[in-house]
């Protein structure tokens, strides 16, 4: 709603079958099938599109969540311009 469009989900959850794939050429994916994304617990929003405030922006609010213990957040760069968000349960 900040900027007036959507976020880009790139990734969400991901069959076993997946993985395996996706390891094979991405260097990002989990090894041994410890991906959050097996179940339902991460996402990957792309930040390629995402214009210099829209990242500051973007950065500051998942910085934010994580000093609140709802989520861990890695910015990916090497395969694919994405977050990594892992939420945590209540």
């Amino acid at each position: 709603d900040h900027f007036g469009k959507r976020l880009k989900i790139t990734s969400l959850v991901r069959t076993v079958e997946y993985q395996k794939k996706l390891q094979r050429y991405n260097l990002n994916a989990a090894k041994r099938l410890q991906s959050a994304h097996l179940t339902g617990a991460a996402i990957d929003i792309s930040y390629k599109e995402m214009t210099r405030e829209e990242l500051d922006w973007m950065r500051a609010r998942l910085a934010r969540l994580e000093s609140e213990n709802l989520l861990e957040a890695t910015e990916e760069r090497r395969q694919q311009a994405c977050f990594h968000v892992m939420v945590f349960r209540e």
